[in-house]
């Protein structure tokens, strides 16, 4: 199975995985700069014609909750982003989720790529994350812990 690395991300270095259970698939982590944290968790399809469907639920459940769904081409990746509030802690902090799903070019997994920012910084955190996405390559391996 194919796994996604961004090799010459500009401001962005790789770190382990950290506040994730090990069973919830992270499979790389990044951190910008800036502070920003990003996280690839892998989630492995048997059946190709899942794939659809679980970035489709995805996108549904976003919708739902307000959120904003977009399919769109970036740097040769066929890309769905979702945005959406998410709750913060009890002292009224107010949270943005940015996601994408990356499909695999295996067409084996899903590849979501997910950061969690303050709401009123979701903008810059989002441009972030493109131009973090703009470095994606594939590897036959998962990426080693630094």
């Amino acid at each position: 199975m194919e796994h996604v690395t961004f090799a010459s991300a500009g401001g962005w270095q790789r770190t382990a995985c950290s506040d994730v259970r090990a069973e919830d698939g992270c499979d790389s982590q990044w951190l910008h700069n800036t502070g920003q944290v990003v996280r690839v968790f892998f989630v492995p399809v048997k059946d190709e014609r899942a794939l659809t469907s679980f970035v489709d639920k995805l996108a549904q459940d976003v919708a739902s909750k307000h959120g904003v769904v977009d399919r769109f081409t970036q740097n040769g990746l066929t890309l769905v982003r979702f945005l959406q509030e998410v709750p913060g802690d009890d002292k009224g902090e107010r949270l943005a989720s940015i996601n994408y799903a990356l499909v695999g070019r295996d067409h084996r997994a899903v590849h979501l790529v997910t950061s969690i920012v303050d709401l009123d910084q979701q903008r810059p955190s989002d441009d972030r994350v493109r131009a973090l996405l703009d470095t994606a390559a594939w590897t036959s391996t998962k990426p080693s812990t630094p």
